[in-house]
């Protein structure tokens, strides 16, 4: 199990900077605990976006291999091909961490979970999408949904 958490149990914990850039509380919850940290705090449309682009790209079959950075401190996830509709997910920046293995159609689905959230955390504080991360993440969401009525 492997899911992206968004934690909007504390509004006040979100926010938009003058250039649209959405910060909140932002981590994945594994078999080994949260990562990077359960209070992790980045910037979420623009780590989104790039995620669920990555998933996509695994669940067209156009890549094998992708990285997707934490935009704020040293972490990352590096995913790569396991088999039929399978993904590893090894967690750099915390070597003690074991690789751990999901499908892509459930990596995919909890992501545009995630992304539905934030879009409706901006959409509630009445704050503009028109930055280039959350429109990425639009885009990625639109996508991800197109892609997966077709996995399985």
């Amino acid at each position: 199990m492997i899911n992206i958490r968004i934690n909007n149990t504390k509004p006040e914990s979100f926010s938009q900077s003058k250039s649209g850039t959405i910060w909140g509380p932002i981590y994945f919850e594994t078999e080994q605990g949260a990562f990077p940290d359960k209070g992790w705090t980045d910037m979420v449309a623009a780590f989104l976006g790039p995620w669920i682009e990555a998933l996509c790209q695994f669940a067209s079959g156009s890549t094998k291999q992708a990285t997707v950075h934490f935009l704020d401190g040293p972490f990352s996830l590096k995913l790569g091909g396991a088999g039929s509709g399978i993904v590893e997910v090894s967690f750099v920046g915390d070597e003690k961490r074991e690789p751990e293995k999901s499908t892509v159609r459930e990596l995919l689905q909890n992501a545009v979970s995630a992304g539905d959230l934030v879009l409706a955390i901006c959409k509630e504080r009445g704050w503009s999408t028109r930055d280039r991360d959350t429109e990425s993440l639009i885009g990625g969401i639109e996508r991800a949904k197109r892609l997966l009525a077709g996995v399985r």
